[in-house]
């Protein structure tokens, strides 16, 4: 999974929130309406600025769905940041940050190693039966009639 970066002034940030931002691109093609109404589209001319209102979720929806690549974010000034992989036994802290390497942006963390998980506690007899009879939805005393019942009825 790509995640959608875009560069401030403390360097890369994850290119998110919930309100529509404008963004500016810089554009070289026209189309040339004459009043006889022909119409002459995508027609070199120079460059000018163009507003767009982008919204980060469905930026990065469209990328997720593999509609929007590379090529479509690069105008806006977008970088695809490649997705951080956990080493196994390891786990992640703190916040993300991204790097630049040779053009490519990628996500990192500081990671940690998994500590082993606590040991359990020595439990007595008593414990360990009333946690067997719990997985069973049965209490000790429901336990204890069952066994007395068996042991009259053997007894008869």
């Amino acid at each position: 999974m790509n995640v959608v970066v875009e560069k401030t002034d403390t360097g890369w940030v994850r290119f998110s929130g919930l309100e529509v931002r404008t963004m500016e691109i810089e554009v070289s093609t026209c189309t040339i309406t004459y009043g006889d109404g022909r119409v002459e589209a995508d027609q070199p001319c120079p460059p000018y600025k163009v507003q767009h209102q982008l919204s980060p979720m469905r930026v990065q929806q469209l990328v997720d769905q593999g509609l929007w690549t590379q090529d479509n974010l690069s105008p806006y000034g977008l970088k695809l940041a490649t997705e951080f992989a956990v080493p196994e036994g390891k786990r992640t802290v703190g916040a993300e940050s991204f790097v630049e390497e040779n053009g490519a942006v990628s996500q990192v963390f500081e990671v940690e190693d998994i500590p082993p998980p606590e040991p359990e506690p020595e439990l007595t007899v008593d414990q360990r039966i009333d946690r067997m009879l719990g997985d069973y939805g049965v209490t000790r005393e429901q336990m204890l009639a069952v066994i007395q019942a068996g042991l009259t009825t053997d007894a008869a």
